[in-house]
Order: C-alpha cells, then sequence, then structure tokens
C-alpha cells in the first residue's frame, strides 16, 4: 500500500470534504446539512463605563451552538452586575440567530462556576487535564 499524509489547504480538499461530509449528514442528521452551518459566525460585545472597556464576551456560533470563548469584567468592576448583563446580551443574540445552545468551559474549582451556575448553566462535561495540564469543566444552557 502506497499511502502519503502531507499537508493541505482547505481550497484542496473543499470539494472532497462538501462530498464526504454530505453523506456523514445524512447519515447522522437525517438531511445534508449546508456547508455554511459548520463555518463559525463570530461575535463580541462591550461593556463601557465613561468611555472606558470595563468588561467583554464574545464567541461563535456553529450549527445552531453558541461557544462563549471569553468573558471578563476588570477586577474593579466585579460583583455589580456587568457579569451578568453581558451573559445576558449573549444569551440575547443567541436567541435572535435562532442558536438553541450556549456552551463554555472554565477551570475546575474556579470562582466563575458559582457565576455561571446562578445564571442557570449547567454541568455537562469535564476536560481533565487539559489547558495548561489544569482541569477544566463544561457547562451548558439551552435557549
Amino acid at each position: 500500500m502506497s499511502i502519503k499524509i502531507t499537508s493541505s489547504t482547505d481550497k484542496e480538499v473543499e470539494v472532497f470534504e462538501r462530498k464526504e461530509w454530505g453523506a456523514e449528514d445524512m447519515e447522522h442528521y437525517g438531511r445534508e446539512v449546508e456547508w455554511e452551518e459548520w463555518k463559525p459566525t463570530f461575535f463580541l460585545f462591550k461593556a463601557e463605563k465613561k468611555g472606558k472597556i470595563i468588561g467583554v464576551i464574545g464567541g461563535h456560533l456553529i450549527a445552531e451552538v453558541i461557544f462563549l470563548e471569553r468573558i471578563l469584567v476588570t477586577q474593579a468592576e466585579r460583583n455589580i452586575g456587568i457579569g451578568k448583563m453581558l451573559l445576558a446580551k449573549a444569551e440575547e443574540y443567541a436567541k435572535e440567530i435562532h442558536a438553541h445552545k450556549i456552551y463554555l468551559y472554565t477551570g475546575k474549582g474556579w470562582e466563575a462556576i458559582q457565576f455561571y451556575l446562578k445564571h442557570g448553566y449547567e454541568k455537562t462535561g469535564e476536560l481533565p487535564n487539559h489547558f495548561m495540564k489544569k482541569d477544566f469543566v463544561i457547562y451548558s444552557k439551552d435557549i
């Protein structure tokens, strides 16, 4: 058998993938999923106070699911509702674009976990020995 594995580009494999993923989609979803549904759509919102950024939330949509890649509030402005406002904005956006779920991950045992639980997120998975060899936990919320 003479098989070679070489590097490639998206453009080189696009025709192959469209054809082959179509068959996989039929098997797993009962329909051929549009190629664009798998392309990420990114979003980013900021919270400002007196013209200064004090918080951000951002992520992307793929196949009707939002992944929250980042949520951050400056330490000086925490515990006054900014994180709640940012999360509400992301959830509002998710509903507008007809996403059915939001998920994120955070470090196991981190303070942020209580924030996510308080806002209706549930633990749905674990990622042991993940980033920087630390354990992480996945949280999700149906919209």
